[in-house]
């Protein structure tokens, strides 16, 4: 994407609140109403580009997802604390390594307009927390599969109350049979470890920072299998940031027949 600097401002950028996972990126422009763009990336990723040259492949990027630069949500004005998950969408974050937080102007067309505004940061090693789980508003029931008629499935909707709302936790289920069998040589902490190995990357897709506003709806336990009928469960909780930070929360569930 050719472009020229048509816009002198500049952004003074730093990072806050750094945890293993997660981090504020405070933005500061010169001038309140350039709209720009941040994102966090690894070094080893970047190693010999430029700040430009990072800009302009995150362009390319974002235009393969079909951002509207006009009306997208992770286009910002004025001084601005942005959290690298809920603003960003940066859930790939690793512990204790070197990333480079990168701002930038850019019109509505989604050329960029300013010079590459950069800040260094390490993410921290994983603290061990406090935080508590518990599982509020639990209902289960079934429905007919929106694809096959002849299926039904299997579900169990609950809230999860977590006692902070800056650390990110992971929840799902699993068959009370499955975590006795799980346990009964080995302990929690283990079988979190199990937990962790089999979602593997997608475990993002199961952590929340906070409580969430509705109710979250399963329908498979932590290995994928779909849940099954009258069947003993327990939704199971633990600190995730990296590694596990708490120890398990459950609480018993059972499926309805």
């Amino acid at each position: 994407p050719g472009f020229s600097v048509t816009d002198d401002c500049t952004f003074a950028v730093t990072a806050e609140n750094v945890q293993s996972i997660l981090m504020d990126v405070k933005v500061v422009p010169s001038s309140s109403t350039t709209r720009y763009y941040a994102t966090i990336k690894a070094d080893s990723e970047t190693a010999g580009k430029t700040p430009a040259q990072v800009a302009d492949e995150q362009i390319v990027f974002e235009d393969g997802f079909h951002i509207d630069w006009a009306t997208s949500k992770q286009v910002f004005t004025g001084e601005r604390t942005l959290n690298s998950r809920s603003d960003l969408g940066v859930t790939n974050l690793k512990s204790e390594t070197d990333y480079t937080v990168y701002v930038f102007g850019v019109d509505t067309k989604g050329y960029r307009t300013t010079e590459v505004a950069t800040a260094k940061v390490k993410t921290a090693a994983v603290k061990q927390s406090s935080m508590t789980i518990a599982f509020s508003n639990v209902e289960t029931g079934s429905e007919a599969d929106s694809q096959d008629f002849f299926k039904t499935n299997y579900f169990v909707k609950f809230v999860p109350e977590p006692s902070v709302d800056n650390e990110y936790y992971y929840v799902g289920l699993v068959s009370q049979n499955d975590y006795d069998f799980a346990t009964a040589f080995g302990s929690d902490a283990e079988f979190i470890k199990e937990v962790i190995t089999t979602a593997g990357d997608n475990i993002m897709l199961n952590c929340f920072l906070g409580k969430p506003l509705q109710q979250l709806k399963a329908l498979v336990d932590y290995k994928g299998n779909d849940l099954q009928p009258d069947t003993d469960y327990y939704l199971i909780g633990f600190g995730y940031m990296g590694s596990a930070t708490t120890p398990l929360f459950k609480t018993a569930v059972h499926t309805s027949k």
